[in-house]
């Protein structure tokens, strides 16, 4: 009977005590972690994308993919546009040619915004043109 209360103590240390013992994350690097681990999953799920839109024929399944990495960029959007305001035109820039006045440029619409008007048409898929806005 001595040796269970003494491992019923010992796991109610370790459950109740150990985890005060760990070095807690200040709010920035919990929010640096969790950005960088959309960051990737984002990437991870625009290859996956790239390879939808080079194989598959149904364009339901195809748009249903898209809102997934849509959906996905959602989560770091605020971030991106803040901190990468000329990278965001190459991943969601607006579908119509852009014209910076300051720059003397105009820039080519690219995106998702792009892909979105590609995929969810009644035209016939342009593939090609989907996977080079992908890419």
């Amino acid at each position: 009977m001595k040796s269970h209360s003494g491992t019923i103590i010992t796991l109610l240390f370790l459950i109740f005590f150990l985890p005060c013992c760990k070095k807690a994350q200040s709010p920035k690097e919990v929010l640096y972690v969790q950005f960088n681990d959309d960051l990737k999953t984002l990437i991870f799920r625009n290859e996956q994308f790239l390879g939808f839109a080079r194989t598959m024929k149904n364009k339901a399944e195809l748009q249903s993919e898209f809102l997934k990495l849509r959906m996905q960029y959602k989560k770091v959007e605020a971030f991106t546009e803040y901190f990468f305001p000329t990278t965001v035109r190459l991943v969601n820039g607006a579908p119509l040619d852009e014209v910076e006045d300051e720059e003397n440029a105009v820039f080519e619409p690219g995106g998702l915004q792009v892909i979105e008007e590609l995929i969810y048409t009644t035209d016939s898929l342009e593939r090609d043109e989907l996977v080079r806005h992908v890419r």
